[in-house]
């Protein structure tokens, strides 16, 4: 069964960015810089699916290009709106054979280093203590 516990993380700052219906560390890691994937739930989907950010984020409006050892790729940042950290990004939908350029909205990436659990954070743990959230 689920565990229908809400996993809340804050930024490095301590202002609330996200909540999980998974904890962090059970996101599966993309290859290329592993950060963590979390799947946006679409509004006629069950909640557990996705994944909400709190209204003090940022997202750009505008792509930054990163050279990649096999390519290109065109990232739109998600700011911690207290610190401007980055803590996660959004993918162009080009990146994905799509016809159309823009965000692609249904998929977020979690950057390691930028976050830390709320128990974690209460308990006083210095970033990196626990493993998947800072790494």
């Amino acid at each position: 069964m689920a565990d229908p516990h809400i996993h809340t993380y804050h930024c490095i700052c301590t202002e609330l960015v996200l909540a999980l219906f998974t904890p962090l560390e059970n996101l599966p890691k993309r290859k290329s810089d592993g950060a963590r994937i979390c799947k946006i739930a679409k509004s006629d989907l069950p909640v557990p699916a996705g994944v909400v950010l709190s209204g003090s984020t940022l997202d750009a409006e505008e792509a930054v290009v990163l050279k990649l050892d096999d390519g290109f790729e065109k990232r739109f940042f998600v700011r911690c709106g207290r610190c401007d950290l980055r803590v996660g990004y959004r993918l162009d939908r080009s990146q994905f054979g799509e016809d159309e350029a823009g965000v692609r909205s249904d998929v977020l990436y979690l950057m390691a280093g930028g976050l830390v659990s709320t128990e974690d954070m209460t308990a006083g743990k210095k970033l990196g203590e626990n493993d998947g959230v800072g790494d």
